[in-house]
């Protein structure tokens, strides 16, 4: 259809590195993503080259905490804090402090933790592995994947280390070294179900729907998290344009987790993709009630209903959405896709130069900020 041929991902602020970052490979907006959690860290051994290992799933965000909970939190930071200055050369402490920093969101002081852990045990594969993580969370790709690497030198065979590095190249859109990896994680690590949906987003557009399957099969069976699983099937068949399968998959997720944003917004883009007009709308209602930024929603039904050839509808969600998000400078790419198709030129015309005034804006915020610029699609 044609508002969707121009469809483009509305582009945000910079921000950490955060977990299932790759699921953007599907193309799909609105997941909910989640923050790296505390167990990726690890507490080193005192043993060097031993390093327990927590192969939990990934957390999701949590209600916020009680006030009972908050002041134990703040005790117990304080308790590590003084573990650590009793034994300055305990390399454990100083991690177990590094992480209880990073947890409570002090990232420049968690640094100079993992930092002087490392230091003091350059053979423990834990230091590399904390310091990994931060990096990785800092979206300081290179620098992580460095510890990464050092972390396998220590302890070959990791196969949780692979699997961070298979993010990092992802990231970096070095794709086959990312199947690589994420398969040296799944052959080495068989109860890390991350790894197995990894994996299946990373190899979607093989079209190897037996393999994706079994791979989501995998995750749900470790996790329990059934609409996960079916979320990462419905967004390959949505890639591969078969809009169908993909909306069954989807309708199952919001059966499954029914308050969830992210499962409703991608049904209602695939009813979307699929001229499915009313069916989209009332699921992305559904996720625009789910959410305290309704400007994604309120982009999507904008597109929706200029799919549907409701022009009015279609400009007064896009309204909406940059009076909701008015940094949002893409919605001036959709306003003016909308009028060209609306036969209003000159407000097209107004639009785009709006659209590339931001753009310039945009790329040179994002110039001294030393983030890459995205290709404009």
């Amino acid at each position: 259809m044609a508002a969707n041929s121009s469809r483009r991902t509305p582009v945000s602020p910079p921000k950490r590195v955060l977990l299932l970052l790759l699921l953007g490979a599907l193309g799909i907006t609105g997941i909910v993503y989640f923050s790296l959690p505390k167990s990726w860290f690890e507490i080193p051994d005192d043993s060097a080259g031993t390093a327990r290992k927590s192969l939990h799933a990934p957390e999701t965000p949590s209600q916020p905490a009680s006030q009972d909970t908050q002041s134990l939190t703040a005790e117990r930071l304080i308790a590590l804090r003084a573990e650590a200055a009793k034994s300055p050369q305990d390399f454990g402490a100083r991690s177990r402090y590094g992480m209880a920093l990073s947890s409570n969101g002090r990232g420049s002081e968690a640094l100079a933790e993992f930092q002087a852990a490392a230091r003091l045990a350059p053979d423990v594969p834990g230091v590399h592995h904390n310091l990994g993580v931060y990096y990785l969370n800092m979206g300081r790709l290179a620098t992580a994947e460095t510890q990464f690497r050092r972390e396998l030198e220590i302890v070959p065979g990791d196969g949780r280390a692979h699997y961070y590095r298979g993010l990092i190249l992802q990231a970096q859109h070095r794709d086959q070294e990312a199947v690589g990896q994420f398969r040296e994680a799944v052959a080495l690590a068989p109860q890390l179900p991350d790894a197995y949906l990894a994996l299946a987003i990373q190899i979607t557009r093989s079209n190897d729907e037996g393999q994706i399957r079994a791979l989501a099969d995998n995750y749900a069976r470790l996790t329990g998290d059934k609409a996960m699983a079916d979320y990462v099937v419905s967004g390959a068949y949505r890639t591969w344009k078969k809009y169908p399968e993909a909306a069954r998959y989807a309708e199952m997720t919001v059966q499954e987790v029914p308050d969830n944003y992210g499962y409703w917004h991608n049904l209602g883009q695939i009813y979307s993709y699929a001229r499915r007009w009313d069916e989209a709308d009332r699921a992305l209602n559904r996720a625009r009630s789910l959410t305290t930024d309704p400007s994604t929603s309120l982009i999507e039904l904008g597109m929706n209903a200029q799919g549907a050839l409701r022009f009015e509808s279609a400009e007064s969600y896009l309204k909406s959405a940059l009076a909701a998000s008015p940094r949002t400078g893409n919605i001036h790419f959709y306003l003016a896709h909308l009028y060209r198709q609306w036969n209003k030129e000159a407000e097209a015309r107004k639009e785009e130069k709006m659209f590339r005034h931001w753009e310039l804006e945009n790329t040179a915020r994002r110039r001294r900020a030393g983030v890459p610029t995205p290709p404009v699609r």
